[in-house]
């Protein structure tokens, strides 16, 4: 099987020049995948080079790993600069980058929530809750037109005078 795999794996240049490129062309797309499938994506790259005869040193990977990221990673890459160079190699940076993940993921789902417990609105949240209660006896009804949990106010023609 080694020798079959030897004989006719391509090995040329040209074909190492190609796989380089698509090494260093590689960008995470939080769009249409996970963090951890960029990483993935990476060390298959990797492997290809690897396999037709090249290595491409640590450093560089770890860099690609960072280079292409959106503005939510500037914090975790400013961080993992700072490294020493004995720490700054993929593993190390795919494990920040996946546990950054985490965070922006949670983060984002806080936000979409109706409200955002912190040190300052912890205090006043029975306070919001109380005035959406009375707002909601006071003839206000749900509007899916907003975000979740906001009221709006319907009016009635004439409602002030009642008829039966």
């Amino acid at each position: 099987m080694e020798h079959f795999k030897n004989k006719f794996r391509p090995t040329s240049k040209a074909l190492l020049a190609v796989l380089i490129d698509e090494f260093f062309e590689l960008k995470f797309n939080p769009e249409e995948e996970t963090v951890g499938i960029f990483c993935k994506r990476v060390e298959e790259k990797k492997t290809q080079v690897k396999e037709a005869d090249f290595e491409i040193l640590e450093l560089l990977i770890a860099l690609q790993l960072i280079r292409r990221l959106p503005a939510e990673y500037d914090h975790l890459v400013q961080t993992l600069y700072r490294l020493k160079n004995e720490e700054f190699n993929h593993r190390e940076v795919e494990k920040q980058l996946i546990n950054e993940a985490g965070r922006i993921q949670l983060k984002q789902k806080d936000l979409n929530l109706d409200y955002t417990e912190n040190a300052y609105t912890v205090g006043s949240f029975r306070l919001q809750e109380t005035r959406k209660k009375s707002f909601e006896r006071s003839g206000a009804v749900l509007d899916p037109s907003r975000n979740p949990g906001q009221y709006r106010k319907i009016s009635y023609p004439n409602s002030s005078v009642i008829r039966c």
